[in-house]
């Protein structure tokens, strides 16, 4: 180990650099004796570069080198000529030496000829996050060498990295220069932390005060709006400048697209959703958003809220009066005006003089330049920024005044068009289309007249294609294209070329998601679409509308239909993707005065998809929209009747419930609908199992079942009528309820139902628990759970996960019962399914007495009891057995009057508390309530 003098080393700022040899295990294995000779060759080139360069070495050890510089200029500097040095000595085969660096710059004093101070050990971080061959800087390093550095060397932004035993991330930049490699494996300490950010395809370029403006204001203000053109990258500086901000602590940095959202009332449905929050069924999103951010440290990024201020200003100020720890940075092309805001207003990218002798050198110092040249060789990769195009390429940067859009835009010409052509053509376009609104500002101007070049490119299919396009929200599929440009007159393969001309373009954007491909625009694409497609004759404008519509409506049809076969899962994920399109597709229906019958089947196809994404009381507040301008009676308002009817049971609303069927039944009976009378019927008789009223659930089973044999049905009906019978009966008669639910499976089967089968499947597991063979239900209900988890079933899951833990009840292991309940009850918090949480409550009651946990058990059985009573639901025989059983246990541990105390205690709990409360007890959650 070799030391410095002492009083040699630097203090201060110091730069400090770390190098070890990548593999040395292997190599001085491989080499034995030699390895000396080798190790010694690569420490005299190291010595040479950092003597040379001012550089003081620390200590050696080994292979590594610990060295300090007061200049990190020549810190860089030092590295680069060793490590270039190093790739060009004549090393033996499977000698080859390389050296991972790392230098990172921070105050230091030492002390003893030696350094103790946390800089040392971020720089060793840095270095051993590096490949052999590979120097990385720290963000304070290279923002220290940024403007100072050799024109030979630059430094390349590897992205937000988090090192080991340091929560904080750090932004790690790589050195280029001649002689040094430059391909390597990405880094494998990448820290997104938690955050939903996209990953980003292309660098970020430039902007580095802007980014640092940006941080500064978040440090000082709680909310800041970033404004701007349209195009200006508002939306690319936020994310970058966020994403830095993620320190690993806290409840993160979260992104809210609002692009697609049409409506300012749903700003807070769409926070809800991106931040994963689950609805309640009692209270309005948004007091339900702000009553789940109140405990939590984030902040919440806000995208594209030009189009829905009121309400994005409305959710700000309620979030800055009542969220204390949450921040939130926004994007609009104008301030929200809420008190406390700080606005930022972007500017475009710095531009080179206007000077078409600008050296090539002092050209590329400029981010506007920067960043056509990195677009440039990504569309034309032989582009090359010399003496001969850099008058070209400057001339456009200023034409375009730095608009970040206008530029990439610009730069994707370059797979058809020369630069002097480009340069040329958009001078044309910008004397023709000078001026616009007197009162707009020269930006936007400039910005559309960009747009407005690419659309005149564009030949009259080109076009008409793009001009419909605009009817979609949040992307579309070739298949969708196909279906809502028919009026252009093209074959199917005509619409796809048209559409890959657009991609190549720039004007479409083509994501591949698997063996399929999506595609959409960017938002300033899209607007200058829909704009010509306002320009057309409302007959022409409403009939895309209606094509758009009507191509949604069948695919949401079919995929209610798909949803009852093996194709559940991938059809789920379809109408994901298509969330947006058969929003606007609904929208548009209820402002078409044609459209409410469309609107209907829309509602009716959609309802089942709602409930299995949790989506219940979403669901509801459309229906209700399209059920209030429905009034006239008719078979489609029938069947919606009685898809909203399933949102209503899911949300504990049973009263409701039974109010849409009543109808529905009053409708179908009038026109003579048998089939649809059994359907109706059927659902009652559910219901009424549910309320405890067997009277009426026999009764309505019985005729459901008659009208459907008489009608034929069709099988699937018949499975749902035979499994309503076999849960009904069930209650009287387990052998008869075992027969009904076996004729449903098989009806199930014969249609590839894997969902329906899997719910029988749940069902036959209680029967044979009920019978006494918890063996058997374990095996039934096991495969129903991994049915249901392959489904991503999220409204059937957690049923299943109590029903698992009922077997545990019985059996008395209460460890595993209080597992597989606290996962139901969480699962059912989510989807807002009332009934299904009162019965997981019901579950971690019995569960905390059989644990010794006597007063948590008699709270929870007080809730329990109240809720039960509230929703109006029934408990079936084996849970009511169960029940008892727990009961009486917790009275003879607690004795009466303690044991009422506390039972009286959870009857006075809402819903909500008695979740919290329960979770929190079993260590799930941080809860609200504690008795």
């Amino acid at each position: 180990m070799r030391r410095p003098q002492p009083g040699s080393l630097p203090s201060g700022a110091v730069t400090f650099l770390f190098t070890d040899i990548g593999g040395s295990t292997r190599l001085f294995q491989r080499w034995g004796d030699e390895w000396a000779g080798l190790l010694f060759r690569h420490q005299e080139v190291i010595r040479r570069a950092i003597t040379a360069h001012d550089g003081v070495e620390v200590r050696t050890e080994g292979d590594s080198f610990f060295v300090a510089f007061g200049d990190p200029v020549e810190a860089v500097i030092a590295i680069a000529e060793a490590q270039a040095t190093l790739a060009a000595q004549d090393w033996p085969t499977d000698g080859v030496i390389r050296i991972r660096a790392g230098l990172h710059t921070g105050y230091a004093t030492p002390q003893a000829g030696d350094y103790v101070a946390l800089a040392v050990h971020q720089a060793a971080r840095v270095a051993k996050a590096a490949h052999p061959g590979q120097t990385l800087l720290s963000e304070a390093c290279a923002r220290s060498v940024a403007t100072a550095l050799p024109k030979t060397l630059s430094l390349t932004s590897l992205g937000t990295h988090r090192l080991k035993d340091f929560d904080i991330p750090l932004e790690l930049f790589e050195v280029n220069g001649p002689g040094l490699a430059s391909e390597f494996p990405p880094l494998d300490t990448a820290w997104r932390g938690e955050t939903n950010f996209p990953l980003q395809r292309t660098s970020f370029v430039g902007r580095e005060h802007d980014t640092e403006r940006v941080r500064a204001l978040v440090d000082i203000a709680r909310l800041v709006t970033v404004s701007g053109p349209g195009g200006v990258g508002k939306t690319r500086l936020v994310l970058h400048a966020a994403t830095s901000m993620l320190t690993g602590a806290g409840d993160g940095v979260w992104l809210i697209e609002l692009a697609s959202v049409t409506d300012g009332r749903l700003v807070a449905a769409a926070v809800a959703r991106a931040l994963g929050i689950d609805e309640d069924p009692d209270r309005p999103v948004l007091d339900t958003v702000v009553s789940w951010l109140q405990a939590r440290r984030m902040l919440l990024v806000l995208d594209n809220c030009e189009h829905l201020v009121e309400g994005c200003a409305e959710f700000a100020d309620r979030v800055l009066r009542t969220c204390p720890q949450v921040d939130i940075i926004a994007t609009s092309r104008q301030p929200l005006e809420v008190e406390g805001e700080y606005v930022y207003r972007l500017s475009p990218l710095g531009l080179p003089p206007d000077d078409p002798s600008t050296p090539v050198e002092e050209a590329t110092e400029f981010e506007a330049v920067q960043l056509f040249v990195e677009r440039a060789h990504a569309h034309q990769p032989a582009f090359v920024m010399d003496e001969s195009t850099v008058g070209a390429v400057t001339s456009i940067c200023r034409r375009l005044e730095g608009v970040p859009l206008a530029i990439e835009l610009a730069a994707a010409r370059l797979r058809s068009l020369s630069i002097d052509t480009i340069d040329a053509r958009l001078d044309d376009q910008f004397r023709l289309l000078t001026g616009g609104h007197r009162f707009a500002l020269p930006r936007q101007q400039t910005l559309r007249a960009l747009v407005d070049w690419s659309y005149n490119l564009l030949d009259d299919d080109e076009r008409g294609l793009l001009r419909t396009l605009a009817a979609f929200s949040g992307g579309w599929t070739l298949e969708a294209a196909e279906a809502v440009a028919v009026d252009l007159e093209r074959s199917d393969v005509e619409i796809l070329d048209l559409l890959t001309s657009l991609v190549d373009k720039s004007l479409v954007q083509a994501e591949s998601r698997g063996s399929d491909v999506r595609y959409g625009m960017l938002e300033i694409v899209r607007q200058y679409a829909v704009q010509q497609l306002a320009g057309l004759a409302d007959d022409d404008i409403r009939a895309v509308q209606t094509r758009h519509r009507d191509y949604y409506l069948g695919l949401a049809e079919q995929a209610r239909r798909e949803m009852d076969t093996s194709a559940q899962r991938p059809w789920l994920d379809r109408l994901d993707a298509e969330d947006s399109n058969l929003r606007a597709a609904l929208t548009f229906s209820l402002s078409d005065e044609a459209g409410i019958v469309p609107a209907l089947r829309l509602l009716a196809a959609l309802c089942r998809y709602w409930v299995m994404r949790g989506r219940a009381v979403e669901g509801m507040e459309q229906a209700s929209a399209v059920l209030e301008r429905a009034s006239e009676q008719a078979v489609e308002r029938a069947s919606a009747l009685v898809a909203v009817a399933n949102l209503h049971n899911r949300a504990g609303d049973f009263v409701g419930a039974g109010s849409l069927l009543d109808e529905a039944l009053a409708i179908r009976r009038g026109v003579g609908d048998d089939v649809g009378c059994a359907e109706a019927l059927n659902d009652m008789a559910w219901l009424a199992t549910r309320r405890g009223d067997y009277a009426t659930a026999h009764e309505c089973g019985a005729e459901s079942l008659q009208l459907a044999q008489k009608a034929g049905a069709g099988a699937h009906l018949l499975g749902r009528i035979h499994a309503t019978l076999g849960d009904l009966i069930e209650r009287d008669d387990l052998l008869a309820g075992r027969v009904h639910f076996e004729e449903a499976r098989r009806f199930f089967e014969q249609v590839g139902d894997r969902g329906a089968s899997a719910r029988v499947l749940n069902n036959l597991g209680l029967i044979d628990l009920s019978l006494g063979d918890p063996a058997a239900s374990r095996r039934a209900l096991e495969e129903c759970l991994s049915i249901f988890s392959d489904l991503q079933d999220a409204a059937a899951l957690p049923t299943v996960l109590s029903n698992l833990g009922l077997i545990a009840i019985e059996e008395r292991d209460f460890e595993h019962a209080q597992d597989f309940f606290t996962r139901g009850l969480t699962l059912g918090h989510r989807t807002s399914d009332k009934e299904l949480m009162v019965y997981t409550l019901l579950g971690l009651a019995m569960a905390a007495g059989g644990l010794g946990e006597s007063h948590r058990g008699a709270v929870l059985h007080g809730a329990v009891d109240s809720l039960s009573a509230d929703v109006g639901m029934a408990l079936d025989a084996l849970e009511s057995r169960l029940q008892e059983r727990s009961q009486q246990e917790l009275m003879t541990a607690l004795g009466a009057a303690a044991y009422d105390e506390a039972h009286s205690a959870g009857a006075a709990l809402a819903l909500d508390d008695a979740v919290a409360f329960a979770l929190d007890e079993f260590g799930v959650t941080s809860g609200r309530v504690h008795i």
